[in-house]
């Protein structure tokens, strides 16, 4: 793997290569690709050839009878003359050039690029002389980075002028040759949600409480919505702060032990299985959870940015695969995640995770993951809520909506999205909360050059513990998630009065603005360089060991 710059190039990108045949001068077929030669004779005046060229009124290309070896008309063959494809700073494609016939002067060939932003050309004159007329000279032909993802683009290789001193080359104009640059990024991520400015009167705050970190809410100066983020990125409580003159704070989404937080993400391989007595049937399969396996082990922490003027809030993590502290580490596996919280809009909270998935080794053995599931675990206190609502029409009417003690006792169900849950709190007050996480309507997407391929589908899981909790799981079922693949996935945190008549309207919309969830493939390309340099980062913190606490204010320096 080679870094040019910001960005990561590797062999395995899955770069269309041109293969060319050496020396074909004569049109002669090689095991590896049908070439043809383009020969330009002096005095013709048409003709035909393979060649893909641009219109040029002086051109003389003509019909390739010119025999070298007889030294007979004056011509120049280029091999091959088809319109040829390269990747911007991915493998050059070479051109090669020869005369057909001994000139009685040295004759140079001027060598150009008609968009060298978009490919480059070497040399930039080719040299033939009465002793080397019949060995053929190369012209490399490279793609350009330019630095925007702007799909592929179109150049010409220019040809000329011909200098000689021999009348018959001089006269000479070769057809020039076009090439397709194709765009060098696998995946370009639509900033458009993420960087949405927040609503007029709206402002955040980042706390330290006693050292728990918190993202506050406020709404013309006055505190709305509480966010507490703990180890691993996750959060483990929401709380509604209403004005001083209402009801006490409430704790919408409540607390619990670290493997039943209000936002948990798990990371899960039921191909990943290790046969140990020790280990139950539940516990014999990969599992990670982010803030830490087992309640009281957490996951390390390496870093967390804070930029307070943006009200955004960075967690790098490593968390790891584990079963339980006593036994043995069979299994040897890092993630490595960011998970990203910005307050945007109205006080919503735009949540994005990125995740690398390391290599994972089995009992000294390196095993691969023909499935990888990545479940949001999200867990709602029953106490404070009557209704839920686990989906939401085009329209933004929440459906499925089921009363507390009337919700599934376990529930699995493929859905082809996922557009998240909605919480109403039961309380009959204008300033009622209700709580929706957002996950979009769109579908995985498998990264390639640009395009989306397969690479998962969605499960909605729904399951209520009468008494104590209602259990909402999104899902992403994964498949051959290849070791060094980046995840990249958005969810947004919706708290609004239940009561407003712009409730059903803004979940769908917010809804429908959600980027698909995208999996990138080992030493993918992507734009912008913000992005490149977070894939690279993740790829840095393998070798970190970070801190494990929950404590983040005290890793920020709060």
């Amino acid at each position: 793997m080679a870094f040019v710059g910001n960005r990561v190039l590797s062999p395995a990108l899955g770069i269309m290569a041109v293969c060319f045949c050496w020396g074909c001068a004569t049109g002669t077929e090689t095991d590896t690709a049908t070439q043809a030669s383009m020969t330009t004779p002096s005095g013709s005046s048409s003709g035909t050839s393979d060649a893909t060229t641009t219109d040029d009124p002086s051109s003389t290309g003509g019909e390739m009878t010119s025999d070298p070896s007889a030294g007979g008309t004056p011509g120049i063959s280029v091999t091959p003359p088809g319109s040829l494809v390269v990747r911007e700073l991915g493998a050059p494609a070479t051109i090669s050039v020869v005369l057909d016939s001994p000139p009685s002067g040295d004759v140079e060939i001027a060598v150009a690029s008609s968009d060298e932003e978009e490919g480059a050309v070497e040399p930039a004159t080719l040299t033939f002389t009465a002793d080397d007329w019949d060995q053929p000279q190369d012209v490399t032909v490279t793609g350009v980075d330019d630095g925007e993802p702007d799909g592929a683009q179109l150049f010409t290789v220019e040809l000329g002028p011909v200098t000689s001193d021999d009348d018959g080359y001089a006269a000479l104009d070769p057809d020039d040759l076009e090439f397709e640059s194709l765009d060098l990024y696998d995946h370009v991520m639509d900033p458009t949600l993420e960087e949405t400015p927040t609503g007029a009167g709206w402002t955040c705050e980042i706390v330290s409480d006693a050292g728990v970190l918190v993202l506050r809410t406020l709404a013309n100066g006055e505190a709305r919505f509480e966010v507490r983020i703990g180890a691993g990125g996750t959060i483990t409580s929401v709380r509604d702060v209403p004005p001083d003159d209402m009801t006490p704070p409430v704790e919408l989404l409540g607390t619990g032990p670290i493997t039943e937080r209000v936002m948990q993400w798990e990371m899960s391989s039921s191909s990943v299985k290790y046969d140990h007595p020790d280990l139950i049937a539940s516990d014999d399969g990969y599992r990670v959870d982010q803030a830490g396996n087992v309640d009281g082990v957490f996951a390390p922490t390496v870093a967390v940015d804070l930029d307070f003027g943006g009200c955004t809030i960075d967690v790098f993590s490593v968390p790891q695969a584990q079963w339980h502290p006593e036994l043995d580490p069979f299994i040897d596996n890092k993630l490595s995640v960011r998970t990203r919280f910005r307050m945007i809009g109205n006080g919503r909270l735009f949540i994005r995770r990125t995740m690398l998935v390391d290599r994972v080794v089995l009992d000294g053995d390196t095993v691969s993951f023909d499935n990888f599931s990545v479940d949001s675990l999200n867990f709602i206190d029953t106490a404070p809520f009557a209704h839920l609502a686990y989906s939401v029409s085009d329209l933004g009417t929440a459906v499925q909506f089921k009363k507390v003690g009337e919700i599934p006792t376990e529930n699995d169900q493929a859905v082809a999205t996922t557009s998240g849950y909605i919480a109403l709190l039961n309380v009959n007050e204008p300033m009622a909360p209700a709580v929706g996480v957002l996950f979009g309507k769109k579908e995985v997407c498998g990264a390639s050059l640009g395009e989306c391929e397969f690479a998962g589908s969605h499960q909605l899981s729904l399951r209520e513990f009468i008494g104590e909790y209602v259990r909402v799981i999104p899902s992403l079922r994964l498949q051959n998630v290849a070791e060094g693949s980046i995840i990249d996935a958005s969810a947004v945190l919706f708290m609004q009065p239940a009561t407003s008549t712009a409730f059903g309207v803004n979940i769908n919309e917010w809804s429908d603005s959600i980027d698909q969830p995208v999996v990138i493939p080992p030493d993918g390309v992507v734009w912008p360089d913000e992005f490149q340099a977070l894939a690279d980062r993740l790829r840095d913190n393998l070798s970190q060991s970070g801190t494990p606490t929950d404590l983040l204010a005290d890793v920020a320096g709060l």
